[in-house]
């Protein structure tokens, strides 16, 4: 299993797909990258709750993605993490605002695209 294939799904917007692969990677994956396949999965399960209009739980996995990503480096095996990170709260953001009632508008804007580098 090569991550290409994961992010390949997530930026055409597979999300459902997309998870069950970054789910695959996880449990075969080390220590060290455990919390980063979790963090991917659960950016992948946000991005599906927010286009099913599941806002709350959108920002759930938004949040919990978040903080496992930014763990690691700006760039982690080839992936874009930094903007990723970035686009991510910037969604959960929006959608908080909506939530807690502040705005009844919602701006849909789809989810980030996943820069990735193959080295």
């Amino acid at each position: 299993m090569n991550i290409s294939e994961g992010v390949s799904l997530f930026n055409d917007k597979k999300y459902f797909e997309c998870h069950d692969y970054f789910e695959d990677l996880w449990m075969q994956c080390s220590n060290r990258d455990r919390l980063f396949y979790q963090g991917m999965v659960q950016a992948a399960v946000g991005c599906y709750h927010y286009n099913q209009n599941h806002y709350n739980s959108a920002i759930n996995q938004f949040r919990k993605s978040i903080d496992k990503l930014k763990l690691y480096p700006d760039v982690f095996l080839g992936v874009g993490l930094a903007n990723l990170i970035s686009e991510l709260s910037i969604m959960k953001y929006e959608l908080e605002i909506i939530a807690n009632g502040k705005s009844r508008e919602i701006k849909k804007i789809d989810c980030p695209k996943i820069e990735y580098s193959n080295f």
